[in-house]
């Protein structure tokens, strides 16, 4: 119990520390643009893509699971 909560921590911890790096991709966006400090990364829009179709089939798998199970709230009178 206490190992499984220490390395919950420790992946946490990884997961924030690996925030602070650029990615090492072949699409990554330019590392400057008008407005922004220069060398500061911002996402290509391949990367917003795919962020974008995450949510959109993790809204999916939830709105599908809600009907399913019978989760989903219905009104009939």
């Amino acid at each position: 119990s206490a190992a499984a909560l220490v390395a919950s921590l420790l992946v946490k911890y990884n997961l924030l520390q690996a925030q602070l790096f650029n990615p090492l991709i072949d699409y990554a966006g330019f590392g400057q643009y008008s407005g922004l400090i220069e060398g500061a990364y911002f996402p290509s829009l391949i990367e917003w893509g795919v962020c974008i179709g995450i949510v959109a089939i993790a809204g999916l798998l939830c709105t599908v699971g809600f009907a399913k199970l019978g989760l989903a709230r219905t009104d009939s009178k």
